[in-house]
C-alpha cells in the first residue's frame, strides 16, 4: 500500500478534461456552418463558365481598346470576327466547338470551351454585340455579351 501512495502517476484533471470536452463541443457546433458555407462557395466556382466568359471578354475588350483598332465581321460567316491594329489581325473564330484566337494566321488559343454557336455582330463602330450558346453538364446556357 505504500508503494501505491509513494508513485506518482502523471494523468489529466478534471478540469483539463473539462477544457478539451469544451473545445470538441465548439468545434462540433461550428463545423455545420462551415460546411453549408463552403459549399455556398463550390457552388458559385463550379460554374466555370462564368468564369471563362470573363476572360474571354476581357482578352476581346483589351485588343478591341488598343489604338487604331477596327472591327471586321464577315457577314456570310457570322462565327467570325476580326480585329485589325496597325499590322496585326487578330482572329477570333468558332472551330470545333471552342472560340479560337489566332493572330496573323498564326496559333491558336482556346478561349471558349463546349460553345454550340457564336454569333459575332458590329454595333455602331466600336461595339461588339456576341451571341453564345454554351453547353455544360448537359444544359444549354444562351449568353449575350457587348464589348
Amino acid at each position: 500500500m505504500k508503494n501505491a501512495m509513494v508513485k506518482k502517476i502523471k494523468a489529466f484533471t478534471y478540469i483539463e478534461v473539462l477544457f478539451a470536452l469544451l473545445i470538441t463541443i465548439l468545434i462540433f457546433t461550428i463545423l455545420p456552418s462551415i460546411f453549408k458555407t463552403t459549399h455556398f462557395i463550390e457552388s458559385h466556382f463550379t460554374n466555370q463558365i462564368n468564369l471563362d466568359l470573363e476572360f474571354f471578354a476581357a482578352d476581346l475588350t483589351r485588343d478591341l481598346l488598343k489604338k487604331d483598332s477596327q472591327i471586321i465581321v464577315n457577314d456570310i460567316r457570322k462565327n467570325t470576327v476580326v480585329i485589325k491594329n496597325n499590322n496585326k489581325d487578330m482572329i477570333y473564330e468558332l472551330k470545333n466547338d471552342k472560340i479560337i484566337k489566332s493572330i496573323n494566321g498564326k496559333g491558336n488559343i482556346t478561349l471558349l470551351n463546349n460553345v454550340k454557336s457564336a454569333e459575332f455582330k458590329v454595333i455602331n463602330f466600336k461595339t461588339l454585340k456576341i451571341n453564345l450558346q454554351i453547353i455544360e453538364k448537359g444544359n444549354f446556357y444562351e449568353r449575350q455579351l457587348y464589348i
